[in-house]
């Protein structure tokens, strides 16, 4: 079983993903992880440094930080960033995908990537944008960083994906309602 799940900062994608993966013994293939990784690989260095200037640069590493400050505020400026890392980022998703039979996909854009052609099931995770804020607020990120990226993503799910509201604030609740998908996905 290859599952995708995918939806808005904050809305608990990756809490649903580290139960689904317990519950289904499923490969977590988590994309920010990847891209994190990606961002060192000094081809995709040298092309930030080119795209954005040296100000992304903290000491001689690429501040993710910094680099987010610029792309989170101009939607050309993400633009390019994804038109950098995209191939990279795509190819080493998709062969992650196909070395394994049974993963679950955490990535908040990869409807955009053309991903969901390799998944069985795609889950669309969201939450309402207050509890959205509060978590990323509990998650350091400043008010005015968490407003930017989510007028950003405006992300929605789409037909054939599976909706799951995660609005709540403890896991055993979670737990409860992520049975109602496994009998649905099972």
């Amino acid at each position: 079983m290859k599952i995708g799940i995918r939806g808005p900062i904050g809305s608990g994608k990756s809490t649903v993903t580290e139960l689904l993966s317990k519950i289904l013994d499923l490969t977590i293939i988590d994309a920010d992880e990847i891209a994190h990784m990606i961002l060192y690989h000094s081809t995709v260095e040298e092309d930030l440094i080119k795209a954005f200037g040296k100000s992304i640069l903290k000491g001689k590493e690429i501040s993710r930080k910094k680099l987010g400050e610029i792309v989170f505020r101009d939607k050309e400026k993400l633009e390019e960033l994804n038109n950098i890392f995209s191939p990279i980022l795509k190819t080493e998703i998709i062969a992650r995908i196909k070395q394994y039979e049974n993963i679950i996909l955490d990535m908040a854009i990869l409807k955009q990537y053309a991903l969901n052609i390799y998944l069985d099931i795609v889950i669309f995770v969201d939450a309402d944008e207050k509890i959205r804020v509060k978590r990323l607020l509990k998650r350091g990120f400043e008010l005015a960083d968490i407003k930017n990226k989510i007028a950003m993503q405006n992300l929605a799910p789409s037909p054939g994906e599976i909706l799951f509201v995660n609005n709540f604030n403890n896991l055993k609740s979670l737990e409860l309602e992520l049975d109602n998908i496994i009998n649905t996905i099972s």
